[in-house]
């Protein structure tokens, strides 16, 4: 249930705010991988449709968008939708869409009708990484909430048991406090349906690399790797400044303003992607200048 998750007081502010508006019919968490948006979706559902497993339950549709992404999808979210579900509740029915952004344009148009009006009695909920990545016409028919990170205190506060400060350390500093991440890093969950602990092996891979050998797995990042490239740009700058804080709690010498422009290089390429420059360019440029 919702009271049962470590969120930052602004999101629970807004989610006590949104679930407070007797006409809210989309709801949008919105934040970085790993910050634990998915579980709060689930969480949402749980508590308004009082089920105990949520992922077995006949009145909520549970869709990964970064498998499921077509139109396909979308007719099979309006057949869900069409089911009548008895009872007299006030809300009986959820959907949930994780990763919205990776829903194709056409699939995406498509369901403009179906966020703006849903069914009565139902609640579509959904997540998303990367809002550039989402149709303006799909962001406007949402209530968004922001699932922010946790600071440093809090984290520490509540599982800093067991734990050595460096290892504590390191792990805040690559995930940044979103919360999954955090989990993940230190070994407290050992599934992660929202967070790409992927994209920060390949990150440091990438790092370690000698110019050529990153020159070379551009095409293979564009072509063949299931991670997306501001996912793995997002990874590099988190390894970075990992690396930073493990100079300053260990006190080896390394060439802190070199790792500093490297992150202010990959923040740039990040606005470069974003403004839709392409990606071939973005990455030779960047991964050339490390």
């Amino acid at each position: 249930m919702i009271e049962d998750l470590i969120l930052h007081k602004s999101t629970q502010l807004q989610i006590k705010s949104a679930l407070a508006n007797e006409n809210l019919h989309a709801l949008g968490l919105k934040g970085a991988s790993g910050s634990g948006k998915f579980y709060l979706a689930k969480s949402i559902a749980s508590e308004l449709l009082n089920s105990k497993n949520i992922a077995q339950d006949p009145y909520c549709l549970i869709i990964d968008c970064e498998k499921d992404s077509g139109i396909e999808t979308v007719r099979s979210i309006k057949k869900f939708l069409n089911l009548r579900v008895p009872g007299k509740n006030a809300l009986n029915r959820c959907l949930i869409l994780k990763s919205i952004q990776n829903l194709t344009d056409e699939a995406q148009n498509a369901l403009l009708k179906t966020i703006e009006e849903p069914p009565k009695g139902t609640l579509i909920i959904v997540t998303c990484d990367f809002m550039n990545q989402l149709r303006p016409t799909v962001v406007s028919r949402m209530q968004w909430i922001d699932v922010l990170p946790l600071d440093k205190k809090t984290l520490k506060t509540e599982f800093s048991g067991g734990l050595s400060e460096v290892k504590f350390d390191q792990s805040y500093a690559i995930s940044q406090g979103n919360i999954v991440s955090f989990l993940k890093l230190i070994g407290e969950i050992k599934d992660d349906n929202d967070v790409k602990i992927e994209s920060i092996k390949r990150a440091k891979e990438l790092i370690s690399m000698i110019r050529f050998e990153r020159m070379c797995e551009i095409e293979k990042i564009i072509k063949d790797d299931p991670l997306k490239s501001i996912e793995i740009l997002e990874s590099m700058k988190q390894v970075l400044r990992a690396v930073l804080l493990s100079s300053v709690k260990s006190g080896k010498k390394i060439d802190n303003n070199k790792i500093m422009q490297k992150i202010e290089l990959i923040n740039q390429a990040e606005k470069n992607l974003s403004n839709n420059i392409s990606e071939k360019l973005v990455l030779t440029n960047l991964f050339h200048k490390l």
